[in-house]
């Protein structure tokens, strides 16, 4: 700490100074201006008219609904005036409040995980920042929204105190009252609330609030979310009593003994008058009063009444399981007023840390939690109440007991459905500054500049007051990512000593005495473990909980290892949970160009802003003759990068991507685009190998477009920027003509390629003929078709962190993504374990653990089902023991009377359903009653032999199939004269990266892996009986593999497939894929939904199918999808194939090719196909998700490059099966 005390008196030094010239929003020691004192949720109703819904009080008048608007860039563009009751805003247009207003078409979304959209010098917004930032012009520096309206006070709120409430305004706003500024206010997600009484007239009164798009204060909001603006929760006028109640706690909690509810309230009343004034109080619970009392309360102060506990015996406790509310009333009566009622649901709880675990009512809770930004697609961070309350069902839903409000406190209805519904909560203040530093030695974090101490202490503050009597809350949170120091620690010190009653987190303090527990972010299996062998060896009454505040980075095709955190946490005393990074895909919906806005033969893989033309994804030109050039080619660009030309050497500054391509037909013709080294331009031409010129970068290449020009004449080629000739060469060759399709923006050869910035313009002519022409500013005008999900960059928004917002287990339209499933079942409350299987027809012995923390089983049905090859044969209802929470029981089970045969496959399936409501499935239990013997192999078939230099060809009496010897693929098998296949079969070890994939640089890492067969050597060809023997090398490393194929009777070919991996990087996938006609999938292993290596958990053993393109799972994000594991054989159409051996198959089918899937932008991109492209693999690398910037799968998920990989399946057609 010494060490920062220079830096840190510097600051404050150089604050108080700026501070005499600063506007409010750049100043961080102004954050409340005239604002009231924050207070817990309340609103008084006339006694006899309460009203569950706050406002709906004859004392509330809500302010939503349709409002005058004005919008700038800049602060110095907006309507100094408006305020004033005779500015005329009657030619001003018309917003919709709440909302926000980038939703409603002002301004550009921007989605940033933690870089700020400005130039980062707190507490500054307004210097200039980085030239493809969308605040770099001066005339978008920073947005201003400024709102009027008018209302009119009721009648019978004369004599009263009005106030006005704003629940969210994003980022700082002043408000002004007839003409009279009232008061400033920061802290988007917390009431701002000011008193107008003295502002108010007879009448119409004029409302005007002036909302900045960034303040001082975006610096404490720096949250992974669209960033978003303007008044987006609700705003309302409110009216007290002249002499009223200001504050009031309930103190409902739970004595010691765990069953003994308690009450202690305090009140805080307020006497706004300028004499003495006399009140009374009742405080009653249900029909029971429990104190009452008269106060004198002074002119003009404060008076604050405390009551002694009443303890009121064992009445039901709340808990997220047993969510029992009871009415709290404070009925008040002010000499001379008439009497009002403030009323609130509460719930009597007790949480504590006691000797390294978090209790709930005296029992250790295992927390399976979430967490959860506010999200809409529709309308972004305004969230409905029925919004609210289907999230909350959602996540009850997937079994979920908990919820971090991440990373902000939601509005206070949110917390209200929580007590009624049941979860428990983190409440976290408005605070994250995750830009300025990340972790606890973060120097350069605002949470060790003494500067910002009262702006952290203010959000900390408004959220504990304002939320202090939901029962839901079991923890408070210092915030997120905002570094850790003197500020934070501060924050703990006012949150112990406010309220005691409940834990404080905060991840970034680590394992520091200022937390009461640890929370860690994305800690990985063994380091949990290492933790818990450190933790257990300090005292008993010193060891703190390990609950990860988030874990199970869900981002795209995700959550792998999800069950194995879960097996680690239930065997560990001090580990509690956790919750899952996060419930809700944020995509935004948008519409998008028509595919062919460029053209025929075009297709829009990407996004069109008139702003950026082509700011993300690209633009395909469908692969044919003319698109390679006998004798010259010209390439006209005008693009812009997203980032500043790299200065130093090359070898030190090569991206992984090689090259960004502007324009391109693959690696391996010609090509326009920016070198790895993001120094360069550079422009070839592929002849037998590689002709470029190349040029440095412009160097403003960030902030202006620049036009380019690759042009070959058959003699020379040439490389111009801004009408200069910059760079030649002479060549004479025609380019290399290839299968691959010309892309701007992409490399559909080398497809982790892709351009880093804007596009505007493109025009490509090939031996003089234009065959392209695309100015997609122009074209950006042009009407939007096609409905689909937006992420970061598809906006033209910079800076983006694309598609890093879409980590939800469930979609934006809140349906299930495949990992749910997984969260469903880790999460399941009741588990069965088989103590034996009798012989003969004895009964069935489980053991039954109700894994509940406080209720029995009673609410569930039980069902169980026999599958004889994945078919239920049997099924019946079963009566669930009595078994109370955390509580083991013996389930005895009457061997079902059913007749197994010993070829076939015998499961047992248990359901536990709620009785009630939607009868939903809470758990469920597979187990195996006995395995298939193994069958018979089929009889040899008499096969000829035909053989060229490139092919072997073999006949049956009923079968044609034709290899390819080079790498052993089966290029065409037909049955009866009738072709199965619609491409070959062959060796395949990729898959499209996944987001975690990507963000551990797999693509670059394990490329050589990628198109094996372009480098596969035939070693040997062995023909011997029905059988043809390759031997592969691959040319990875010093790779192998054999194909061995068996011709058997009817039709059936065999295939084993053997691997050597050696000198090469790990394997994304080992298989053989191809393609088929058939569109209908059928398959007798693990679903029905998508399962991996290590997310299968939730899948169970059936016959599961439907269409490919209706299992394939359309990720918002395109990538792999659709796998199944656990394969005993699969069908598409009429085409079987079946695992042969011990090893089941792992097969997946796509409706698309695998390659617009990895190019692909959005689904709505893919182009459709003829075929289903199919994997019948012996496996895949796993998912991973323990993070998505790094981490890799679990070695145990991985397929390491050695030893020996092999597995076997039989093609089986129709007539044969």
């Amino acid at each position: 700490m010494m060490k920062l005390l220079p830096s840190a008196v510097v600051a404050a030094v150089c604050s108080t100074l700026y501070a005499d010239t600063a506007p409010d929003w750049e100043n961080e020691a102004v954050f409340r201006i005239n604002k009231e004192e924050p207070h817990a949720t309340k609103m008084p109703f006339p006694a006899g008219e309460v009203n569950e819904q706050r406002l709906q009080s004859p004392y509330a008048q809500v302010l939503n609904g349709t409002w005058k608007f004005h919008h700038v860039g800049h602060p110095d563009q907006r309507p100094k005036d408006f305020y004033k009751v005779d500015f005329d805003v009657s030619g001003w247009d018309e917003i919709k409040v709440p909302s926000n207003w980038q939703i409603e078409g002002y301004g550009t979304l921007i989605y940033s995980n933690a870089t700020y959209p400005f130039a980062k010098n707190p507490p500054l917004v307004m210097d200039t920042p980085p030239g493809n930032f969308l605040t770099y012009p001066e005339d978008n520096r920073n947005q201003v929204g400024s709102y009027r309206r008018t209302f009119t006070i009721p009648k019978d709120w004369q004599d009263r105190q009005t106030f006005i409430a704003f629940e969210g305004v994003d980022s700082a706003f002043y408000l002004w009252v007839n003409g009279e500024k009232v008061g400033y206010s920061q802290d988007s997600r917390t009431t701002a609330e000011f008193r107008i009484t003295d502002f108010l007239k007879e009448g119409e009164n004029t409302l005007a609030v002036e909302v900045y798009q960034y303040s001082d204060g975006s610096y404490l909001e720096d949250q992974d979310m669209w960033r978003l603006s303007g008044i987006f929760r609700d705003v309302y006028l409110w009216s007290a009593g002249q002499a009223d109640i200001a504050d009031f706690e309930t103190g409902a909690t739970v004595a010691e003994d765990d069953t003994t509810a308690i009450l202690k309230p305090t009140l805080t009343f307020r006497n706004f008058a300028d004499q003495e004034q006399k009140a009374s109080y009742q405080i009653s619970l249900g029909e029971e009063t429990y104190f009452e009392g008269e106060v004198a309360l002074p002119a003009g102060e404060r008076t604050v009444v405390e009551h002694q506990e009443v303890r009121l015996g064992e009445l039901p406790l709340w808990t997220a399981e047993t969510p029992n509310l009871h009415d709290f009333r404070l009925t008040v009566q002010v000499e001379g007023q008439e009497p009002v009622v403030y009323a609130h649901k509460t719930g009597f709880k007790r949480q504590e840390i006691k000797n390294g675990q978090f209790l709930i009512n005296g029992r250790p809770v295992l927390f399976k939690g979430i967490n959860r930004h506010d999200h809409d697609p529709e309308t972004g961070h305004y969230v409905s109440e029925e919004s609210m309350r289907r999230d909350i069902l959602v996540m009850k839903s997937l079994n979920m007991n908990a919820v971090r409000c991440s990373h902000y406190p939601n509005d206070p209805r949110f917390l209200e459905l929580c007590d009624e519904l049941g979860l428990y909560v983190i409440d976290e203040a408005n605070l994250e500054a995750h830009g300025t530093g990340w972790g606890h030695w973060a120097q350069e974090s605002l949470a060790k500049n003494p500067s910002w101490k009262e702006a952290h202490l203010d959000r900390v503050r408004n959220m504990l007051e304002r939320d202090k009597n939901h029962p839901s809350i079991v923890m408070w949170s210092i915030g997120n990512e905002s570094g850790d120091g003197v500020n934070t620690i501060a924050a703990s010190d006012y949150l112990r000593e406010r309220d005691p009653s409940r834990p404080v987190h905060y991840e970034q303090a680590a394992e520091f005495d200022h937390v009461d527990l640890i929370t860690p972010m994305y800690q990985p299996i063994h380091g949990t473990r290492e933790w818990v062998k450190r933790e257990e060896e300090k005292p008993l009454a010193e060891q703190r909980p390990n609950i990860q505040c988030e874990y199970s980075h869900a981002m795209g095709n995700s959550s792998g290892n999800l069950a194995d955190y879960w097996d680690l946490w239930r065997s560990e005393r001090l580990l509690q949970g956790g919750f899952i990074w996060d419930l809700i895909d944020q995509g935004l919906s948008a519409k998008k160009h028509p595919a062919d806005i460029c053209g025929p033969d075009t297709h829009l893989m990407g996004v069109l802003t008139e702003r950026d033309g082509l700011p993300a994804g690209g633009v395909l030109v469908a692969n044919k003759d003319t698109l390679t050039p006998k004798k010259s080619l010209r390439i006209v660009a005008r693009a812009r990068g997203n980032k500043a030309p790299q200065v130093g050497s090359e070898n030190n500054n090569r991206n992984e991507s090689d090259g960004y391509p502007i324009v391109t037909k693959g690696d391996t013709s010609y090509s326009l685009k920016v070198d790895a080294s993001n120094q360069n331009l550079e422009f070839f031409v592929y002849t037998d190998t590689w002709h470029a010129v190349t040029a440095p970068l412009p160097q403003d290449w960030q902030s202006k477009f620049h036009d380019i020009v690759g042009e070959y004449d058959g003699e020379k080629l040439t490389l111009s920027i801004g009408g200069k000739q910059v760079a030649q060469r002479a060549l004479k060759g025609s380019p290399h003509q290839n299968e691959f399709d010309l892309a701007i923006g992409l490399n559909t050869e080398k497809p982790s390629r892709r351009f880093d910035g804007s596009i505007a313009r493109v025009r490509v002519d090939l031996d003089g003929e234009k065959v392209v022409d695309c100015n997609f500013q122009e074209l950006a005008k042009q009407p939007r078709t096609r409905d689909f999900q937006a992420y970061g960059g598809d906006f033209g928004d910079q800076p983006n962190d694309r598609s890093f917002c879409l980590n939800g287990v469930v979609r934006p339209d809140r349906s299930w993504s495949p990992q749910a499933h997984e969260v469903h079942k880790v999460h399941e409350p009741v588990h069965l374990f088989r103590t034996g299987l009798a012989e003969g027809n004895g009964p069935l012995r489980f053991r039954l653990y109700n894994e509940y923390d406080f209720i029995d089983l009673s609410h569930l049905k039980g069902r169980y089902e026999v599958r004889e090859d994945g078919r239920v044969i049997h099924q019946a209802d079963f009566e669930i023991p009595a078994c109370a929470a955390g509580e083991t029981v013996d389930l005895i089970l009457a061997r079902p009377e059913v007749e197994m045969r010993s070829d076939r496959e015998y499961h047992l399936r248990f359901l536990f359903n709620e009785k009630a409501g939607d009868k939903r499935q809470v758990a469920f239990s597979e187990f195996l009653l006995q395995a298939a013997r193994s069958a018979d192999r089929p009889e040899a078939a008499e096969v000829t032999w035909q053989e060229n230099d490139k092919t072997v060809t073999a006949k049956t009496t009923t079968v044609t199939a034709v290899f390819q010897k080079d790498t052993g693929s089966l290029l065409s098998y037909q049955v009866d004269g009738e072709e199965q296949l619609a491409a070959p079969l062959g060796l395949d070890f990729w898959r499209v990266p996944i987001n975690n994939d990507e963000g551990a640089r797999l693509p670059f890492r394990l490329n050589p892996w990628y198109d094996v067969s372009k480098s596969s050597r035939s070693k040997k060809v062995e023909l011997d009986g029905n059988h043809a023997h390759f031997d592969i090398s691959l040319g990875v490393g010093n790779s192998d593999a054999v194909l061995n194929y068996f011709f058997q009777e009817d039709g059936q070919l065999e295939v084993e497939v053997k691997l050597w991996p050696r000198e090469a990087p790990m394997m994304p996938r080992f298989g053989m894929s191809t393609q088929l006609k058939a569109t209908d999938w059928k398959w007798f292993g693990l679903g029905p939904h998508e399962n991996y290596i290590d997310r299968k958990r939730s899948a169970w053993t059936g016959v599961h199918g439907g269409k490919v393109n209706e299992l394939f799972d359309y990720y918002l994000d395109p990538q792999e999808s659709s796998n199944r594991t656990e394969v005993r054989w699969t069908r598409f159409g009429e085409l079987t194939f079946q695992a042969v051996g011990d090893r089941r198959l792992e097969v997946a089918a796509y409706p698309h090719d695998p390659l617009d899937i990895e190019l692909a932008r959005h689904p709505i991109d893919l182009r459709p196909s003829e075929t289903t492209f199919v994997h019948l693999d012996f496996g895949q690398l796993g998912l991973g998700g323990t993070n998505s910037w790094g981490e890799l799968p679990l070695e145990k998920y991985r397929l390491p490059a050695h030893g020996q990989y092999q597995y076997s399946f039989r093609i089986i057609p129709a007539k044969t099966r």
